[in-house]
Formats: C-alpha cells, structure tokens, sequence
C-alpha cells in the first residue's frame, strides 16, 4: 500500500505541475469516480489513512495554492482574495477540486477520524 501510495501522490504532483505551466485548465482527479470511498478510506489504518491525506492534498487544493504555499513571499489578504475570484470567474475552470472538497466534507466519519 505505501508503496502504491507513494507511486501515484508522485503523479499527481508531477501531473499537476505541467498542468500549472500550461494555458490549459487542470484536469484534477475526480474522487467521485472511486466507487464506495466512504467505505474505502473508512477501513484504512491510521498509517494508510496517512499516506492518503497526502493524496488527498493534491486533489482538494488547486495547483496555484500549493505553489503560492511554496512562495517565498507572504501575500497579503487582499491578494490571496483577488486571486481565488479571479480564478472562481476564469471560463472553462476545473471545478473537480470543489467537489473533491465537498466529498470529503461530506463524510462525517472521516472528518471525525482525521
């Protein structure tokens, strides 16, 4: 499993970061495409539960904020906020990691557990 885990958080990584290079919007995987997730990560040890969180974290953030985190430079409110609506506004945008953030939500057992 940790191997797998490893496996496919490097994919996801290096998938996101030509994505955020190129002018094309991100394609992030859908975690409503895993049928019966509840009860998939609902049955993992503390140790899996782990390795997935860092799976997690490239698919419930949009690539811009994890490279903003990266940024030596701390921006101000004002301009975290002008960029999320820029990006809320921008045509054609991948809307996966609002619904990956509203699966996750959505299972109270795994908030609670997490």
């Amino acid at each position: 499993f940790d191997g797998a885990a490893a496996l496919i958080e490097e994919v996801l990584s290096i998938q996101s970061q030509n994505l955020f290079g190129s002018a094309a919007p991100s394609s992030t995987f859908f975690l409503g495409d895993i049928p019966d997730l509840y009860s998939l990560w609902a049955s993992f040890t503390c140790r899996q539960l782990a390795h997935f969180c860092r799976i997690m974290a490239l698919l419930v953030f949009e690539p811009e904020d994890r490279q903003l985190m990266e940024y030596p430079a701390v921006l101000k409110s004002i301009e975290l906020l002008q960029l999320r609506r820029d990006r809320a506004s921008r045509v054609g945008r991948d809307v996966a990691v609002d619904c990956n953030q509203a699966i996750c939500i959505g299972d109270e057992n795994l908030v609670a557990k997490l």
